[in-house]
C-alpha cells in the first residue's frame, strides 16, 4: 500500500514529465481554491483503504469458492450467497468509442498541468475486462446510432438508451447516454429503456407515472437517453444519467432546472413502483447530486454557515431518510464517516490531481442492505457519523435503521419492514460486502465497484428484445435504432448474429 500511495506521489508531482510547474486554472471558478490545493494530498488517500477493505472482502470470498471463481457471479452453482460485482462509469469525457477505440493512442500528450491522461484502452473486450465486473453501466456513451465493435463482444450482452433529440444542445444527438453491459452468466429475464415505462413497457410497474403525467411529458423526460432498467431474478437495476443544469441563459437554466425536477420525480414513483411489485432495487450511476457537504470539497471547507441545499439535494436526502427512508446509499452505509472520498473532478482545471471534487456517482439500494459485520440492515449507520462531523448539511442525509428480526425466509438474520416505506415483504434486503471508488483513468469521473450477495437467479434467461444482439442482428450498423423494433425472426442462423467475433475476458 505505501509503495502505491508512494507511486501516485510521483505521478502527481509531475516526476518523468520535466519541472514541477505551478497549474494553471483556466476556469475561474476554482482560482480561489489554489492555496488549498497546494496543500492537499494527490488524488486517491481516501479510496486507497477503501480499495483495501473491498480486497479483503474479495479475498475471504476466493477463499471460500476458489474453483468457482471463473463463473459468472449470478449462476454460480445453486447457492444464493455468491457476490455480484456491479460497476458503474460516467465516460462522457471521451465517450465510448474513444475509450474502445483501436486506433486512438492509449495516452494523451501532458496537458498544461504535466499529466497525461488515458484516452483508449485499445477495445471494449479490454475495457470491459479492466473493470472487472459482472455487471457494467457506463453513463455519457455519447453515440448517436451504435456499430457492432460498440455493442457486442463475446460473452456479454448489452442494453442501450440513446439520446433520440436531434438538436444544436445535443450536438445532433451525440449526447448523454447511456448502457449496461452484462456477463452471459448474468442476462437480465426483463430489459427497458427509459425511466417511464412509455419507450418500453415490458417491465410494467408504472402506475404513478401514468397517473401523474400525460404521454407527451413522459416521452420528453425519455428523450435524450438516460436510463436502462435491467431486472436480474428479484433485482430491478437502474442505470442512471440524471440531469445537470449548467446552463448560463436565465431562461435556459429554469427550462433545464425544470426537467431535472421532472425527471427526478418520475425516477422516484418508478422506483416505489418496482418496489411495491416485491422487487429489490438498485439506482446506480451519475446522479449529478452530493448527498451532504462530506461529499462535496468545495463544502467541506467552508467555515462560514453552509448555503442552503439545493433542491435536488432535499429530494434525495428525503428518500435516504428519516424517519422512514426508502433507499440507502451503499457508500456511506460502510463508510459513514469517511472524507475525501470524490467520484467526480474538474480535470481541466487539475482538480483530480488534489483530490478536488465531489461524490455524486452513487448507488441506492431499497430495501436498505444487511451489513454482514452487524447482520442489520445498513441505510447507513451514517446518520452518526454525519452529525458528528457537522457535515450533515440540512437534515440528515442518513439515518440508522437497522434492525434485527426473527430469521427470514433466506436464512440469517432480518429486518423490521415498517422502518421502510413501499418495500414488499417478498424482497428482503441483499448483503453488502463492499461499495468503492476505483481509480481508474479514462474520464473525469471514478468507477464506482459494489459486492453484492442475496440474488437467486439460477440460470441465465433467453435474450432479449433489446439486447444489442437481438436488435443488430446481422446489420453492420444499428440503423432505426430509434424506432421500437420486434426481434429478429427465430430462423434466423446464429452465424448473423455473430459474424465479428471478440476475444473473451481473460477475467470472469
Amino acid at each position: 500500500q505505501n509503495e502505491a500511495e508512494e507511486s501516485r506521489g510521483r505521478r502527481s508531482t509531475g516526476s518523468g514529465r520535466g519541472p514541477e510547474r505551478e497549474p494553471d486554472y483556466p476556469n475561474t471558478e476554482f482560482v480561489s481554491q489554489k492555496r488549498a490545493w497546494r496543500e492537499r494530498r494527490p488524488r486517491g488517500g481516501m479510496q486507497v483503504a477503501v480499495r483495501e477493505s473491498a480486497r479483503d472482502s474479495l479475498r475471504e470470498m476466493a477463499a471460500a469458492k476458489p474453483s468457482e471463481a471463473s463463473q459468472p457471479c449470478c449462476h454460480r452453482g445453486s447457492e444464493p450467497s455468491h457476490p455480484l460485482r456491479v460497476v458503474s462509469w460516467n465516460i462522457g469525457l471521451r465517450g465510448l468509442a474513444t475509450l474502445a477505440s483501436s486506433t486512438a493512442a492509449s495516452f494523451d500528450a501532458p496537458d498544461v498541468h504535466g499529466i497525461s491522461r488515458r484516452q483508449s484502452f485499445g477495445s471494449l473486450a479490454a475495457l470491459l475486462a479492466a473493470l472487472d465486473a459482472d455487471i457494467v453501466c457506463f453513463q455519457e456513451v455519447k453515440l448517436r446510432e451504435m456499430e457492432r465493435h460498440l455493442a457486442l463482444v463475446d460473452g456479454w450482452d448489452s442494453y442501450f438508451s440513446l439520446c433520440r433529440a436531434r438538436e444544436p444542445r445535443t450536438s445532433g444527438g451525440r449526447y448523454a447516454g447511456v448502457a449496461t453491459f452484462c456477463r452471459t452468466g448474468c442476462r437480465p429475464r426483463l430489459a427497458a429503456e427509459g425511466v417511464t415505462g412509455v419507450l418500453d413497457s415490458s417491465i410494467g410497474h408504472r402506475a404513478s407515472l401514468v397517473a401523474e403525467s400525460s404521454e407527451e411529458e413522459l416521452r420528453q423526460i425519455d428523450s435524450e437517453g438516460r436510463c436502462v432498467i435491467t431486472v436480474h431474478a428479484d433485482l430491478a437495476l437502474l442505470n442512471v444519467y440524471a440531469p445537470a443544469n449548467t446552463a448560463s441563459d436565465p431562461e435556459e437554466s429554469e427550462r433545464r432546472r425544470a426537467f431535472k425536477a421532472s425527471f427526478l420525480r418520475a425516477l422516484e414513483l418508478r422506483c416505489r413502483d418496482l418496489a411495491a411489485a416485491g422487487l429489490r432495487v438498485l439506482l446506480i450511476g451519475d446522479m449529478n447530486i452530493s448527498p451532504s457537504r462530506l461529499d462535496s470539497a468545495r463544502e467541506a471547507e467552508l467555515l462560514q454557515a453552509p448555503p442552503p441545499p439545493s433542491a435536488s439535494r432535499l429530494w434525495l436526502q428525503a428518500l435516504l431518510g428519516p424517519p422512514r427512508p426508502f433507499f440507502a446509499d451503499a457508500f456511506r452505509a460502510l463508510h459513514p464517516a469517511r472524507g475525501g472520498a470524490y467520484s467526480c473532478f474538474h480535470v481541466a482545471s487539475g482538480a483530480d490531481r488534489h483530490n478536488y471534487g465531489s461524490r455524486i456517482d452513487l448507488a441506492l439500494l431499497a430495501p436498505p442492505p444487511l451489513l454482514p459485520s452487524t447482520g442489520q440492515a445498513g441505510s447507513g449507520q451514517a446518520g452518526s457519523g454525519l452529525a458528528g462531523s457537522g457535515l450533515a448539511g440540512g437534515s440528515s442525509a442518513h439515518a440508522s435503521v437497522g434492525a434485527t428480526a426473527p430469521p427470514s425466509r433466506r436464512g440469517g438474520p432480518s429486518f423490521d419492514l415498517s422502518l421502510f416505506s413501499d418495500c414488499s415483504a417478498a424482497a428482503p434486503p441483499l448483503s453488502l460486502h463492499a461499495c468503492e471508488i476505483v481509480e481508474l483513468e479514462g474520464s473525469d469521473h471514478l468507477p464506482l465497484r459494489l459486492l453484492l450477495s442475496g440474488l437467486e437467479q439460477r440460470s441465465p434467461p433467453p435474450q432479449l428484445p433489446l439486447s444489442s444482439r437481438s436488435r443488430l442482428g446481422g446489420q453492420s450498423v444499428l440503423s432505426g435504432f430509434l424506432v421500437s423494433q420486434p426481434p429478429p425472426p427465430a430462423t434466423a442462423p446464429p452465424s448473423a448474429v455473430r459474424r465479428r467475433r471478440f476475444c473473451p475476458c481473460s477475467k470472469s
